[in-house]
């Protein structure tokens, strides 16, 4: 894929001015290519008079020869397909490797498990997508809540239920071969070249499915409802595990079990494991007139049907504090405040939209108890 940067425009210049530009900066004739599309629309309103400032991805028909344009123009890159490949160790496994929980880390561990041969078994706690849809439903329905079905345990882990934004700032080459997974397994095709890629619930679920199959095709299992409840040790190593499923001989153990399982950490900690907290980051929504932040932006310019919709990002890095705003249960009575204690909580009203932001502080909890709860 080529792609063509800082193509600057008029507001009365479209689409297809913009591919146009971007084949004569890239030197390429049009008979070549065989997909054009938007990666990026910035706006450029330092100057009194905003710019469109496009980002274009072109494929060629023949792929071979993209990276023969990378030279016509200091805004002409070529992004090729992720080298991400995994070197098997030189002593044999006993037995097979155990994948815990099919969330996303889960799931990718177990499909490159898989592709190498390893035949991996996959223990989740939760039940698979259409048992899993049918809890959640059941619960925003009545109420009644299933603590092993619902929006945080089950195939493919929490994310299966948000809209399907692949969005994320880590800039990882990884990133490119998440991507080609999900492109394999049915995602659009445009997620391959736009900022903000957009998969959507309907069809993440199906990705998800897919990816599943292909490790039972290369001779994985999955056992849904199977939660880890012990470890069995000999001189210091690994030996097996026990689950609600039965006991399995194992001696090299994935651990993916995400957030919310509670009383697996607990049982970690009993164990005699030491466990480290990780700093993490959080967002909330803080609602306005989109109308202000676009004559923030924009100044005279707001309104025009050219410009995107405004939108704006801030982060600030706070010691021992929480912004939450979330309503996934797990638990009866219970919200997803994991291992914290709020101290104190201060409510923000918002007059112009009747949104209401609250501001908890909390502790973390570091002290090594016998459970989080």
């Amino acid at each position: 894929m080529i792609l063509i940067r800082d193509i600057r425009l008029p507001l009365s210049a479209g689409e297809q001015q913009a591919y146009e530009k971007a084949l004569h900066l890239a030197r390429i004739p049009r008979s070549r290519v065989s997909h054009l599309g938007i990666v990026k629309l910035s706006v450029d309103a330092r100057h009194g008079q905003p710019k469109l400032v496009y980002t274009v991805a072109a494929s060629l028909k023949e792929e071979g020869e993209e990276p023969a344009y990378a030279g016509a123009s200091p805004s002409v890159t070529v992004r090729g397909r992720t080298d991400f490949s995994v070197e098997n160790g030189t002593q044999p496994l006993a037995h097979r490797p155990v994948v815990c929980g099919l969330g996303p880390a889960g799931l990718f561990a177990a499909l490159l498990l898989a592709r190498q041969g390893y035949r991996p078994i996959v223990l989740e706690r939760g039940p698979a997508l259409e048992e899993r849809v049918k809890a959640v439903e059941h619960f925003s329905a009545t109420g009644e809540l299933d603590e092993n079905a619902n929006i945080q345990f089950g195939e493919g882990g929490a994310g299966t239920f948000s809209d399907g934004k692949l969005t994320t700032r880590i800039g990882d080459e990884l990133c490119g071969f998440v991507t080609e997974v999900f492109l394999e397994h049915g995602a659009p095709r445009e997620i391959a070249w736009q900022q903000k890629p957009h998969v959507g619930t309907d069809l993440l679920r199906g990705v998800i499915t897919s990816i599943r199959r292909e490790i039972e095709a290369l001779g994985g299992e999955v056992h849904f409802n199977t939660a880890l409840t012990g470890f069995e040790r000999r001189d210091g190593r690994l030996v097996g595990i026990r689950t609600t499923g039965g006991a399995f001989p194992c001696e090299a153990l994935v651990f993916a079990v995400g957030h919310s399982a509670r009383d697996t950490f607990g049982m970690l900690m009993d164990s005699g494991l030491v466990l480290e907290c990780k700093p993490f980051s959080v967002g909330f929504r803080a609602e306005h007139l989109q109308s202000e932040i676009e004559k923030s932006l924009y100044h005279e310019a707001a309104g025009h049907p050219a410009l995107p919709r405004g939108e704006y990002q801030l982060s600030q890095h706070v010691e021992n504090c929480l912004l939450y705003t979330s309503d996934a249960a797990d638990e009866e009575d219970r919200l997803d405040l994991v291992g914290s204690r709020i101290i104190k909580k201060k409510r923000i009203n918002n007059r112009r939209k009747k949104t209401t932001t609250y501001i908890c502080s909390i502790n973390i909890l570091r002290s090594r108890q016998k459970t989080l709860r």
